[in-house]
């Protein structure tokens, strides 16, 4: 029997999609779920692999002083929760130019930063030691002045001080070697540098390079 459109059931209604408007179903937004427990380790929290035998090693392969008062890490120390009295130095460091005694620059670039060695990622000390040794080489001195207006610091968010060159200036260097963050012990601190972990924001007591080329200390 049939029935007019108006008079049939809804259930007996056409409800084929219409094939000038064809409605797409919605979808839920794709979303991925970060597993915190594969980042890796903080280079804060392992403690050190450097023994009394390997440290011995350390001081005659890079030419150490013998005056240089060096110590091990306990199992419990940390780089950044060192003794008092002391710095933290990176096997890395030394790998990347680093010496002992500290230069008198390094020494005056250090403390105008205002926080320890430790804080000091590899690249930014390999950057640093490398432009102090070509001023050296060439006879000029390497001030913090000359260094602002080539270099910008920097820190992350774990408060380690980064050295980034200007437009201008390009920095190649290489990546360290895996499991560097564990090669550390202590040196004595006799330059006055500063052993309690702070973090920087643009290294706010280094000369910043202001319009006009005049530099002022922030």
């Amino acid at each position: 029997m049939y029935a007019p459109p108006g008079d049939r059931p809804l259930d007996m209604l056409d409800v084929a999609p219409s094939t000038r408007e064809v409605v797409e179903p919605v979808r839920a937004p794709r979303t991925i779920e970060v597993d915190q427990s594969r980042r890796s380790t903080l280079i804060n929290d392992v403690s050190s692999s450097i023994t009394s035998d390997g440290l011995i090693i350390i001081h005659k392969k890079f030419h150490l002083p013998n005056d240089l008062v060096m110590a091990v890490p306990k199992e419990s120390d940390r780089a950044q929760y060192l003794p008092s009295g002391f710095i933290t130095v990176y096997e890395i460091m030394l790998r990347s130019s680093l010496w002992f005694p500290l230069a008198p620059k390094l020494i005056e670039i250090f403390r105008a930063c205002g926080v320890p060695l430790v804080q000091f990622l590899c690249r930014t000390v390999t950057n640093i030691v490398g432009l102090t040794a070509f001023y050296r080489e060439r006879g000029a001195r390497l001030t913090i002045d000359h260094l602002s207006k080539m270099c910008k610091f920097t820190s992350n968010l774990h408060g380690h001080v980064l050295c980034r060159g200007r437009k201008w200036l390009d920095f190649s260097t290489r990546d360290p070697s895996k499991n560097w963050s564990s090669s550390f012990f202590f040196v004595k601190n006799d330059w006055g540098l500063s052993e309690k972990w702070g973090r920087v924001k643009g290294a706010a007591r280094l000369p910043i390079l202001r319009r006009g080329g005049d530099i002022e200390n922030s």
